[in-house]
């Protein structure tokens, strides 16, 4: 399997194009819908919280970086829309799990005519699996949490700051690669563990499709599909890292 950026970026684009599946469409509705419904609050409480924390990280700068202030606040500003964001997809994959679940599965139905061993054949008994599957997504939130801790104390020291955006950017990216990822191997009853060993032997493809997926959540409207798309995009990609 070809290890690259823009490998990665073309996975989540092929999701994209797999949402136009009629098949498809009835699943992608409620993961639609919750995205639109999350996202607008986010919006709401970042538009809120935004002026102050800037103004309070600016104040903090020692009086011979004043005059870098300017560059100061956009890098401020980027920092923030990341970790906003961030925080947007995990609530949103979080709730949405059992519906990403059953769209991951329908996905690899069309793709490779067969469903996960691990389908299940009624609505009931996929709501009986969402413990499980809440599970694994808390499993990740759990991996991040600590190394997001790390990263967010260098946004409060001073010069240090400057390296915090890229670095958060990078691993926001990552993780929300992890995030989609975990559904399609989840399907199939792939360890956490052994799934950060497979992707990381693929870095650079799963950290193209978090870095797309990321940007793509600050595009008005288009965030919207964005979930949707990243689940299929990533079950795609699951199918030819089993393949390879």
């Amino acid at each position: 399997m070809k290890n690259s950026l823009p490998h990665g970026a073309n996975m989540l684009l092929e999701g994209f194009k797999l949402l136009r599946e009629p098949r498809l469409r009835r699943f992608v509705v409620v993961p639609l819908l919750l995205n639109i419904v999350l996202f607008s609050v986010m919006m709401f409480i970042a538009g809120h919280y935004f002026s102050e924390m800037t103004t309070w990280l600016l104040a903090k700068l020692p009086s011979w970086l004043q005059w870098l202030s300017w560059l100061l606040w956009i890098i401020f500003a980027f920092g923030f829309v990341f970790i906003a964001g961030f925080c947007f997809t995990s609530v949103a994959t979080l709730l949405g799990a059992p519906f990403n679940a059953m769209l991951s599965e329908q996905v690899e139905l069309l793709l490779t005519d067969t469903l996960p061993e691990s389908a299940s054949a009624t609505m009931l008994a996929t709501f009986k699996d969402v413990p499980r599957t809440m599970k694994r997504q808390l499993a990740i939130i759990g991996y991040f949490i600590p190394r997001a801790v790390v990263l967010l104390i260098l946004f409060l020291i001073p010069v240090v700051s400057l390296i915090a955006s890229p670095c958060w950017f990078v691993f926001s990216s990552w993780s929300l690669a992890l995030q989609y990822m975990d559904y399609p191997m989840d399907n199939h009853k792939v360890a956490f563990a052994d799934m950060r060993e497979q992707l990381t032997s693929v870095r650079y493809t799963t950290l193209g499709f978090g870095l797309l997926g990321l940007a793509l959540t600050l595009v008005p409207v288009l965030n919207f599909f964005v979930m949707p798309a990243a689940v299929a995009g990533a079950t795609k990609f699951a199918v030819e890292l089993r393949e390879a």
